[in-house]
């Protein structure tokens, strides 16, 4: 049986019109980037402030615990490099820009406090966020933009440096297995929850998988603190026994020290949030508790 294309395609060629042809990439892919290992990244290697000098006093940037560095103006503004608070699916509709290097930058939804965020994540499954606030409490996108091209430019020239570790630290401790799994899946609503590790960071997130984005979150987040950290705290009782804790309209962190550490302390940082209003101190702080035990064992 003769073929009904054949006809279809000899009229083509005759036309002078003949199928294209597939083409092919023939750009190597982008190379996958290694941070190395991820608790001790030093994120002061990828905060360069000279380029900011442009747009104010900004001074030589320090560590915040083990997640951030930051450097600050004198008028109060501040741009900060760390690791992500959040995941890229927590925003399903944020624009993304894709650069030749294989890198995204995902501008992050209505960030909050006035701040402009950004995440650029590599091939290999890095993510560096940058956060930048000026001094009137707006967000300041432009030092953000300087920064995530100086990003770009430290992993391109070998990636982050890395602080050394000597002594028993939570710097190079799990946070998805600090908290035992039957306190946190205790809470009824957590029965179901799996940990999952943000990127590059020292926080863990459990979420039901069937929860939604209003639905209860809970973080564990290991991390050194200076003793100024902890001076807006309130102090509430959990069981019987203080417990130090920052409670928001729609959430609770609570902070249990781990053991002493240079200029302060280690400490677990659990924060339960969900968007009804029930109290939330004495899941964030049990599970708090729990990890602190056993992190110190």
């Amino acid at each position: 049986m003769r073929s009904a294309l054949a006809p279809a395609l000899l009229a083509l060629a005759l036309a002078g019109n003949p199928p294209a042809a597939p083409t092919y990439s023939t750009d190597p892919p982008p190379r996958a980037v290694d941070f190395g290992d991820e608790g001790t990244i030093d994120w002061c290697s990828l905060l360069d402030p000279a380029p900011l000098r442009s747009l104010g006093a900004f001074q030589t940037p320090s560590a915040v615990g083990f997640e951030h560095c930051l450097s600050s103006a004198g008028d109060g503004a501040w741009v900060r490099v760390g690791a992500p608070g959040s995941a890229a699916d927590d925003y399903p509709s944020a624009p993304v820009e894709r650069a030749s290097d294989g890198s995204t930058v995902l501008t992050v939804e209505n960030a909050p406090d006035g701040e402009c965020v950004k995440q650029v994540a590599f091939p290999g499954g890095g993510v560096v966020e940058v956060t930048a606030r000026s001094a009137q409490g707006t967000p300041l996108c432009a030092a953000v933009d300087v920064q995530v091209g100086a990003v770009r430019a430290a992993v391109a020239a070998g990636g982050p440096g890395h602080v050394e570790v000597a002594g028993p630290t939570l710097r190079t401790a799990d946070p998805c297995a600090a908290a035992p799994a039957g306190v946190v899946r205790s809470t009824r609503v957590l029965a179901s929850a799996e940990p999952v590790r943000l990127p590059l960071s020292h926080t863990c997130r459990w979420r039901p998988a069937y929860g939604g984005p209003n639905g209860l979150t809970v973080t564990v987040t290991l991390t050194h603190e200076t003793a100024e950290a902890g001076k807006g705290r309130e102090e509430t009782t959990l069981d019987g026994t203080p417990l130090a804790v920052h409670q928001s309209p729609v959430g609770c962190t609570a902070v249990v020290p781990v053991r002493p550490a240079q200029d302060g302390q280690e400490v677990v940082s659990v924060t339960a949030r969900a968007a009804n209003g029930t109290d939330k101190c004495p899941i964030s702080g049990g599970i708090a508790r729990a990890a602190a035990a056993a992190l110190a064992g």
